[in-house]
């Protein structure tokens, strides 16, 4: 039995929904830390959609199972078609080369408790305990990475061209400020 069909079984559904199963199955696989088996469904999901937001999935995926080769063209490639926007994923470090904005965004520990107790999936009930507990992991882990390929420490102001406190903040409404910044920065 194939991969496929041991997820699908023996109906068929078509190409789309296979791949987003599988997508969908690759995250949750990577919020789990199960990143061998995230990569292979984001790999099988891609074979059957290819889609640019998979393709960041895949490359997040890759950084974390310590895959930089692997991940490098991936993050090329959205840097090659122009104007793009990479969260995370050490892209200051690994795309360099092609002068990046670096910014970091940031919130003390309160306000990012109450910004993912809103966010949480439906059926996710976490206590605030809990949910300061998988922050604290998730930063652990986001600084571990970005050792792995920086001079620099994850967070530090160094490292950035711009900072952003969030607290007390609505992201949404910090974008059109952001936008002009990037702007600004650009035509220089």
């Amino acid at each position: 039995m194939s991969f496929l069909s041991s997820l699908f079984g023996t109906s068929r559904p078509d190409d789309t929904q296979k791949a987003q199963i599988l997508r969908d199955d690759g995250v949750r696989a990577m919020q789990m830390g199960e990143i061998p088996y995230s990569v292979k469904c984001l790999k099988a999901s891609l074979e059957l959609r290819p889609d640019a937001s998979t393709e960041g999935l895949l490359a997040e995926a890759l950084l974390r199972a310590g895959e930089t080769a692997e991940a490098l063209p991936i993050l090329e490639k959205f840097a090659q078609q122009g104007d793009c926007v990479i969260v995370g994923r050490c892209a200051d470090v690994i795309l360099k080369d092609y002068h990046p904005l670096n910014l970091f965004v940031y919130a003390d520990m309160d306000a990012k408790v109450e910004r993912c107790m809103k966010r949480a999936p439906e059926g996710e009930h976490l206590t605030r305990a809990e949910m300061e507990k998988a922050i604290r992991r998730i930063d652990k882990e986001r600084a571990q990475n970005h050792l792995m390929y920086a001079d620099t420490k994850w967070g530090s102001r160094e490292a950035y061209h711009l900072c952003i406190n969030t607290t007390h903040r609505e992201i949404k409404k910090l974008i059109p400020s952001l936008a002009q910044f990037c702007k600004d920065w650009f035509a220089e």
